[in-house]
């Protein structure tokens, strides 16, 4: 993770540091902003094979009560499983044209000696995750049956795809932004 230029990079694994690195990176970019009337513009630019649910659905919750910021997360080369929540928390949401996008059912590591109590926890807590994972992709995209689909075969999306489901707002072209 790191800040440049009033910009946050998110890349790897997210990890349970994820959520209080990225309120320290989003308090030092807004820590001097002097707009008054305008919130500033905050890129938060993913490239990410997932990582910790709960790490990710705090993230999300970060960047999306942020008041004195307008968030657009951009995925990177991948965004895959708990990263694109982190996604979906952008005012705009943004995939450069060859990024995939994964989304999939939770899963479930047991461990080699498991009793009743301890399987019907993990499930449970599996459902949990299975559900807020799919309330935040279905909050923002439509329609909401075929965001189930992919959701359910686990599949990696192209930007296009997850355009046409709403997950993200607009396809840029890397080469365009290197001009710019």
């Amino acid at each position: 993770y790191s800040v440049r230029k009033s910009a946050i990079f998110i890349f790897g694994s997210i990890c349970e540091d994820t959520p209080k690195l990225l309120q320290r990176a989003l308090n030092a970019i807004l820590k001097n902003y002097k707009g008054r009337n305008r919130k500033k513009k905050v890129p938060v630019y993913i490239q990410s094979e997932g990582g910790l649910f709960y790490s990710a659905v705090k993230a999300h919750e970060i960047l999306s009560v942020c008041k004195k910021a307008k968030i657009c997360t951009i995925a990177v080369g991948h965004a895959d499983s708990s990263a694109m929540i982190i996604l979906q928390a952008g005012d705009r949401r943004f995939a450069f044209r060859d990024a995939t996008l994964g989304i999939h059912r939770t899963k479930m590591a047991l461990p080699d000696e498991a009793d009743a109590a301890l399987l019907l926890s993990l499930w449970a807590d599996c459902m949990d995750k299975d559900a807020a994972f799919k309330l935040i992709l279905m909050e923002r995209g439509d329609p909401p049956e075929k965001i189930k689909k992919f959701f359910e075969k686990g599949t990696s999306l192209t930007a296009q795809e997850a355009k046409e489901l709403n997950l993200i707002d607009k396809i840029l072209d890397p080469k365009i932004c290197k001009s710019s």
